[in-house]
């Protein structure tokens, strides 16, 4: 009887979210977070034409005039091109293998870089530490950063004296860690699951797993969640500043099972990588139940101010796992399935 009452609910909330979901995108329209109707673009992509194999590209960077990929099912790891133009990269060394030692990565999760510090860092999850590169791009075999917390972070960044991390970060939406990995203060503080069960906080940052974009001179980070329709601002000392939740998707559907929070038997997918520059903020959505298989891949971009303001919805034509922006303002996704190739969106 529990089962099928189990079941039963279970088609409910996924015949729930189908009814919200595509009731609001009626006639080409969309609306989201009570915003006004806001057209979503159908738009094309290129296949960027690359002298490489990849496997399971994880993150790339545009840095000057090079782009940087991590493919963490190859050998080698790090794949440095030159960009011939917006769709040729052409590459120009590589390093990297599996393993715990010297030039090794296991989980290769994130690039990114500090300008102050002229160096680029390649978080490695599962060796817990970060690798170093010079400015030339030249590992620092010596140099690495042990990551001395719980955190498993889909953005970091380097600010002057200190890193922060933002994905599931264990009490808190920011965590901040020093130049020497070590943990040294938690900002902010997520929402309530709503449950009456007490559950451990660890298991709670899983259900706020989020994706971020930051920016130091708007003194203001913006969190997408994963498994909830929600985006947040807050400032730097994590205040929260303004936020937008759908009345019916935002909080994470979550249950207490032995102390821990998991998800229910149906788990919503919204948002799954973010990138950004000075004017705007490109989030990849999925908006899938993640009975799906493939409801961690984004078929739609959405496109925001600083402010939170939605100005443009592009519905691809490709499923992504990825977005990333360069210099330019082109915006390039990461295409997963079938193949793993970078694509240059034709975003006008």
């Amino acid at each position: 009887m529990l089962t099928n009452i189990y079941e039963i609910m279970s088609k409910l909330l996924i015949y729930k979210f189908f009814v919200v979901f595509f009731a609001v995108t009626v006639n080409g329209q969309v609306s989201i977070y009570s915003y006004e109707d806001v057209a979503i673009n159908q738009i094309t992509s290129n296949v960027v034409e690359i002298d490489a194999e990849f496997f399971r590209i994880s993150d790339l960077l545009f840095v000057n005039n090079k782009v940087l990929v991590i493919d963490k099912s190859n050998e080698p790891t790090v794949q440095i091109f030159k960009v011939v133009n917006d769709t040729t990269f052409r590459q120009v060394r590589s390093f990297g293998s599996k393993g715990r030692g010297p030039t090794e990565f296991i989980d290769p999760w994130e690039i990114f870089r500090s300008e102050k510090h002229n160096e680029l860092y390649i978080f490695d999850a599962v060796n817990r530490r970060m690798a170093v590169l010079d400015e030339n791009y030249e590992l620092l075999v010596n140099d690495y950063i042990n990551v001395k917390t719980d955190g498993f972070y889909t953005t970091m960044h380097r600010f002057d004296h200190h890193f922060i991390g933002t994905g599931i970060t264990t009490g808190c939406m920011l965590e901040i860690f020093d130049a020497n990995g070590e943990r040294t203060e938690c900002r902010g503080k997520q929402p309530d699951l709503g449950l009456k069960s007490k559950v451990s906080d660890r298991t709670v940052a899983q259900r706020w797993h989020s994706y971020s974009v930051i920016s130091q001179s708007k003194n203001k980070a913006i969190l997408f969640y994963r498994h909830a329709h929600r985006v947040r601002s807050i400032d730097l000392k994590g205040n929260l500043q303004s936020e937008l939740i759908d009345k019916d998707f935002g909080t994470p559907i979550t249950e207490a099972v032995n102390g821990n929070a998991i998800p229910a038997h149906v788990d919503f997918r919204a948002y799954i990588s973010a990138t950004s520059n000075d004017q705007f903020i490109y989030a990849l959505y999925s908006g899938e139940i993640s009975t799906s298989p493939f409801s961690y891949l984004g078929g739609y971009v959405h496109k925001f101010d600083w402010e939170l303001n939605l100005i443009d919805i592009y519905k691809l034509d490709h499923l992504a796992i990825n977005i990333h922006i360069d210099a330019e303002g082109n915006v390039y996704t990461i295409e997963y399935d079938p193949e793993n190739n970078v694509r240059l969106l034709n975003i006008k």
